[in-house]
Parts: structure tokens; C-alpha cells; sequence
């Protein structure tokens, strides 16, 4: 059993395996006024615009936001445009964590389930015979 369980470790390990984060698409419909304080409040929140449509007096804005950094969006969309925007979530897709984040949430996840802090290596699982 050990030597099945360390090959499969080292198997994934070796992968380089990473960590998925669940993507919402938001649909925001603004005037034209509120514009740049919606796409702000997109960009402080790791999101992407995706599409702009304007039809007559308003604007649709599409775009992606990854669920961790929706919890606080809907006071700060109506504090930035004045209560003047109408938006909808829905779930898009999963996307890999950004490098940079990737570690600090893994160390994150390792502490709250008490493991070791140090992240194990392939070589961990390998044995030397």
C-alpha cells in the first residue's frame, strides 16, 4: 500500500497541479456616466471586461469575477455609481489560480487542516533503493 500511495503522489506532484477557483460572468447595465466606476470596480476585484454594448441611454458591461472577490461587490457598485446600475451573477466557469496567489492559499488551506507548512516534493515520495 505505501509504495502504490508514494508513486501516486509523486505522480501528481509531478504534474504540477494547481488549484481551480470558480468564475461568475456579471452582467452590469449602466448610463453612460457610471461607465468608468463599474469597469474600476471590476478591475479592483481581479475582474475582466469582456464586452460592451451600448443601446440608446444605457450600456451593458460583460465581463468575469472570480467568486472570493464577490462577497463585497454589490455595495461597492452602488456606492460608485449612486445606486445607478442594475447587474446580474451567474456561474461561468473554473479558471486556475494566478501564480502569484497560489501558494499563500495552499499555505492558507495546509494550516487550517494542520499539516506541515512546508509544501511536500516529488522527492518526498520517490524512494532512493
Amino acid at each position: 500500500m505505501p509504495a502504490t500511495k508514494n508513486a501516486i503522489m509523486a505522480g501528481i506532484l509531478a504534474a504540477k497541479p494547481t488549484l481551480l477557483e470558480p468564475m461568475l460572468s456579471i452582467e452590469a447595465k449602466t448610463t453612460q456616466e457610471n461607465i468608468g466606476s463599474v469597469i474600476g470596480v471590476l478591475n479592483r476585484h481581479r475582474g475582466k471586461v469582456i464586452d460592451m454594448v451600448q443601446s440608446e441611454y444605457m450600456v451593458t458591461i460583460k465581463g468575469e469575477i472570480p467568486v472570493m472577490e464577490s462577497f463585497t461587490l454589490s455595495d461597492e457598485l452602488r456606492s460608485a455609481t449612486a445606486g445607478r446600475v442594475f447587474w446580474s451573477l451567474q456561474f461561468a466557469r473554473w479558471s486556475p489560480v494566478p501564480e502569484n496567489m497560489l501558494v499563500d492559499m495552499v499555505m492558507k488551506v495546509r494550516e487550517r487542516k494542520g499539516l506541515p507548512k512546508e509544501i511536500p516534493k516529488v522527492e518526498d515520495f520517490i524512494s532512493q533503493y
